[in-house]
């Protein structure tokens, strides 16, 4: 089972990916949303809401890893907004620890290009 759904999200954020990369990298946080929703087969709702049910949490953590990675233009603050009012350090923390369980769970993950100031 794990085979098929890291392969059904590979070729979803692929997509995605190809759009982002053709142009424009500001991204749309809705759209990263459900697509990860889709992908993991868990409703939007539930990936903004408050559940800390294991395989939701995962949901959220990706997206919130995604929506930060591809949503450049957005802070730690507003992208914790988005997702149900969440403080910018929930957000910090999922970030952080995406590409981990990403791993463990058989994602790919694309790293995040730090920009130095």
């Amino acid at each position: 089972k794990s085979e098929t759904e890291a392969e059904s999200l590979r070729k979803t954020l692929d997509q995605y990916r190809s759009a982002i990369k053709a142009g424009d990298r500001t991204g749309n946080a809705t759209a990263i949303i459900k697509l990860i929703s889709a992908a993991h087969a868990i409703p939007v709702k539930e990936i903004k809401g408050q559940s800390r049910v294991k395989i939701v949490a995962n949901a959220r953590h990706h997206a919130m890893y995604e929506v930060y990675r591809l949503c450049q233009h957005l802070s730690l603050p507003r992208i914790g907004e988005i997702f149900g009012g969440r403080d910018h350090t929930t957000v910090l923390h999922a970030v952080r620890r995406w590409p981990e369980k990403a791993a463990s769970l058989g994602i790919d993950c694309e790293p995040i290009k730090e920009t130095s100031a």
